[in-house]
């Protein structure tokens, strides 16, 4: 998949957002997918820019904008976006943009300066000037193996790194699954305008755990 599709979904999702807050999505996803299922979620780089981890293609496209709404960047890279994106692409997206839709952009920019990719990229620049440095895929996975691991206790890790391990912790609980799945399949209901059997076969895909560990 492409950044920009992967931040059509996140947006669908919340339905609406800031574009800090999109940007920062967006790196959480890409570690989150990392370790889960071995690959990128999105190809494209990602650089330690003084406000966190940026995707500079994305950028490109809400350059200028702050609120950004569902459909974005447009009904066509959305219905794309929807049709490319594998299971567990969803299942990653929606998982990170249920732990994290709490947290403001600020909020975001201020985990992911706490957290060892975006330090190591940036090195010894002061934090008020700009960088494109890339953070390095491998940094980013290693980072996130030891983030989500459940057993690590929580005084290591950022805000926003606590929360998205309390929702990949409660994904694979299947009661607590079971719950959500009545909340999660209305939103998309809503959301796609579902037919009969496209709602059924939701609700069979939100039956399983949001996201799935190699045992």
């Amino acid at each position: 998949m492409r950044a920009v599709d992967v931040t059509a979904l996140l947006v669908a999702h919340l339905r609406k957002s800031t574009a800090m807050e999109l940007q920062k999505l967006l790196y959480y996803c890409q570690g989150v997918h990392l370790v889960l299922h071995g690959t990128p979620l999105f190809s494209e780089q990602i650089e330690a820019w003084k406000d966190g981890p940026v995707v500079p293609q994305v950028y490109a496209h809400h350059r200028g904008k702050r609120h950004i709404v569902h459909p974005w960047p447009s009904d066509c890279v959305y219905q794309s976006a929807m049709l490319n994106a594998t299971r567990d692409a969803s299942a990653v997206i929606v998982t990170v943009a249920s732990a994290l839709q709490s947290m403001t952009g600020d909020e975001l920019a201020d985990s992911t300066h706490r957290e060892s990719p975006w330090q190591d990229a940036r090195g010894s620049l002061p934090s008020w000037q700009r960088s494109c440095n890339i953070i390095d895929s491998e940094a980013i996975t290693k980072h996130f193996t030891r983030i989500l691991d459940l057993e690590m206790h929580s005084g290591g890790r950022s805000e926003a790194e606590k929360l998205l391990c309390l929702e990949v912790s409660t994904s694979r609980d299947a009661d607590a699954m079971r719950i959500k799945t009545a909340e999660q399949l209305v939103a998309w209901n809503e959301l796609f305008d579902s037919s009969t059997a496209e709602v059924e076969g939701l609700a069979e895909f939100l039956r399983r755990p949001s996201v799935c560990f190699n045992s």
